[in-house]
């Protein structure tokens, strides 16, 4: 879920990091602002909704009855970015302020509850655990032929 979004977060992140550690020398601190859901136009169920649609019409036939119906329905039917997002944004623009104006900023902020009680918790958990917990979506069976992954989008 999500994938090339998450992608281009670990993009962000491994950018920074690199920045960081290069610019010390010189006295240049960089710091990273990784936020958990808030609610926002990436957000919407509606937003999510029309875009997961659009890319299973996008699939070819035998990838969508790989998956099966059922897994676009649930797909659409999921409002957990609904339930999970926070409608305070001044937390994010708080950090920001801090970032600027302090004078020892941190190197990492985690603004929303969610990044502080589930996805940096989450991120330290064994991959077996992880992934658990973020299976919401029903696997789709495995393919009883070869996939060609240039038909995947």
């Amino acid at each position: 879920i999500g994938g090339p979004y998450t992608v281009s977060k670990f993009g962000v992140e491994a950018f920074s990091d690199s920045i960081r550690i290069n610019m010390a020398p010189f006295g240049v601190k960089v710091l990273c602002i990784e936020p958990g859901f808030f609610k926002t136009q990436m957000t919407s169920s509606e937003v999510v909704c029309n875009n997961v649609k659009m890319l299973w019409e996008k699939l070819p036939q035998e990838v969508r009855d790989d998956y099966g119906s059922e897994y676009l329905q649930k797909a659409l039917l999921s409002d957990r970015f609904d339930k999970m997002g926070d409608a305070d944004l001044m937390k994010v623009v708080h950090c920001m302020e801090h970032a600027v104006a302090a004078v020892r900023p941190r190197t990492r902020y985690s603004p929303g509850w969610d990044a502080k009680l589930f996805w940096l918790p989450l991120s330290y958990m064994p991959t077996c655990v992880s992934d658990y917990i973020l299976t919401v979506l029903p696997t789709p069976a495995p393919p009883n032929r070869p996939v060609d992954m240039r038909n995947l989008g």
